[in-house]
């Protein structure tokens, strides 16, 4: 909206710091207003003035103008000064602009917070008179009724969230992707049904005008553009709460997610740029969006193979465990900061969630990854993995793991990392003499005795214990008490092991007896213990 006004009837009047000035001849008033707003708020209305007007040799320009900037002189050197008086007038801060009702000596019109965007002194001889152009803006516009009253100018109701910090561009747009990375486990299962789940980022940008003084709240520091979009940003946001609160927030009503679930967002992340000659800032929110009650999520792979070098099939299978918190990023209230205790940070529930899975780590029978693999294979898989590897972000909130089973029998020894049991028997041989004969050509003379050797029987036994069962002292409990052949269970494991293969428990043996003295072997530092022990026997009749 545009109008141009001649005050026959009023005086245009610069205010400046509190004093007065009134242009003479009064210029002619030109004011465009222009409404900032866009679909989310109404941000105010900009004036745009021109002030058209001239300097006449020897008419007073100025009313109420203290002494540096009284005119003298005639033609050019009076001209010169009226330019001189303008520059100073409109260089000096705080300026405002009042259009004035002589007749009732009511302001009509009053902008406060002015910007001298250009004063323009049109060129020619300038002896007699020099026309000028001043073009200013403000966004702060009152008058009649009640000097303080804004509703009388174009624009009013600012939206109340960004009140007072000056906003002349606000945006808000969201991004939501489904995310096929992760799966959640079945309710009573072991298995992961498939992704239900998305990420969603929000990213808000504010640009503040270029006002000069421009003091917010009740201090007295001026607050740059930057920091002003700042603040409307952090208030806008602080007012609307979290998008995700399964009650009021934005995606209450699943719109464009899943259809009956809710949903709730996970592990909030924040970045901020600013541009402080542009007087922008900007922020962008994201989140991971699951199931309300999720702890974490997971992705896996398996592999199966087998070689024709050893008799069993390997099973890899290699997983991330993806934790999901409610806990935010920011600390600006209104956000979804848990209350009361048994909320964890994502890299808490991921460990929790790994436990779950894999039996706290001891893997066994009922552990969920085992149960996985065994569904996978068609042969009997040991509980015991062949190799486990670990891998955790706490930053990220995740875990990965990669394990190695197969299929070998179950282990005899309870609670062992690996074990070797090997059992060797040495039949009879022939007993013959050995006869050296002096310049045979063909060798010795060997004579046999008609007898034959004795029966033998040799057991060797390696165990490698889980790092529970080392001792990290240097002391004798942790040196010798801790050898596996004399703490329960393996104590008894070991007898009853040796008594199995024992020759005694065999039908035919008359009689028999220890070869070599048992020898043991035990590391402590690694836990490695080793038996060897042999027979030798004879059968009956």
């Amino acid at each position: 909206m545009t109008q141009t006004i001649q005050p026959a009837n009023g005086a245009i009047t610069i205010i400046n710091n509190g004093a007065s000035y009134q242009l003479r001849p009064a210029p002619l008033f030109s004011l465009s207003a222009k409404h900032s707003r866009n679909k989310i708020a109404y941000l105010g209305t900009s004036y745009d003035i021109s002030l058209n007007g001239y300097i006449i040799d020897g008419l007073t320009a100025f009313s109420g103008a203290p002494a540096d900037y009284s005119l003298g002189g005639s033609g050019l050197e009076y001209i010169l000064r009226g330019q001189s008086g303008i520059l100073k007038l409109f260089s000096q801060p705080n300026l405002a602009l009042e259009i004035t009702n002589t007749e009732s000596d009511h302001t009509v019109l009053y902008f406060k917070d002015l910007i001298v965007n250009d004063i323009n002194f049109e060129e020619g001889q300038n002896f007699n008179v020099n026309k000028y152009n001043i073009s200013l803006t403000s966004y702060n516009c009152s008058g009649l009724p009640n000097p303080t009253d804004s509703r009388v100018c174009l624009g009013s109701g600012i939206d109340i969230v960004f009140s007072g910090y000056n906003i002349e561009d606000f945006n808000e747009t969201w991004n939501i992707d489904i995310n096929d990375s992760f799966g959640y486990e079945a309710s009573g299962t072991y298995l992961l049904n498939p992704p239900r789940s998305y990420t969603a980022s929000r990213t808000i940008s504010a640009t503040s005008r270029s006002l000069i003084n421009t003091l917010h709240g009740s201090g007295s520091k001026s607050l740059p553009p930057w920091r002003q979009a700042r603040e409307a940003i952090h208030t806008y946001i602080s007012g609307y709460g979290n998008p995700f609160d399964t009650a009021s927030g934005m995606f209450a009503t699943s719109l464009v997610l899943a259809s009956g679930l809710s949903y709730i967002g996970y592990n909030h992340s924040r970045t901020e740029n600013l541009d402080k000659s542009a007087g922008s800032y900007t922020v962008t929110d994201s989140w991971f969006v699951g199931r309300s009650g999720d702890h974490a999520l997971e992705n896996y792979t398996m592999n199966i193979g087998s070689s024709r070098d050893t008799p069993y099939v390997k099973i890899g299978i290699n997983g991330t465990v993806k934790g999901l918190s409610p806990w935010d990023a920011s600390s600006i209230s209104g956000y979804h900061v848990p209350s009361g205790g048994g909320v964890d940070s994502p890299y808490n529930n991921a460990l929790k969630y790994y436990y779950a899975i894999s039996n706290s780590g001891k893997f066994g029978q009922t552990c969920k990854i085992l149960k996985r693999i065994q569904a996978a294979a068609t042969h009997r898989i040991n509980p015991q993995p062949l190799s486990i590897s670990l891998g955790t972000n706490e930053l990220n909130g995740e875990i990965t793991y990669n394990l190695e089973f197969d299929n070998r029998p179950l282990n005899y020894f309870s609670g062992v990392m690996l074990e070797s049991i090997s059992i060797n028997d040495t039949y009879p041989g022939d007993v013959f003499a050995v006869i050296p004969v002096l310049g045979r050509p063909t060798g010795p003379i060997l004579q046999f005795t008609f007898g034959r050797t004795e029966y033998k029987r040799d057991i060797n036994i390696e165990i490698l214990l889980d790092y529970t069962d080392i001792g990290y002292n240097q002391d004798r409990a942790a040196l010798i008490q801790r050898k596996p052949s004399i703490n329960e269970p393996i104590k008894t494991q070991l007898n009853e092991l040796i008594r199995l293969v024992s020759p005694g428990n065999e039908v035919g043996i008359r009689k028999y007896f220890l070869a070599n003295p048992p020898t043991e072997s035990w590391n402590p530092k690694e836990g490695r213990y080793t038996l060897s022990l042999g027979w030798v026997y004879e059968l009956s009749e």
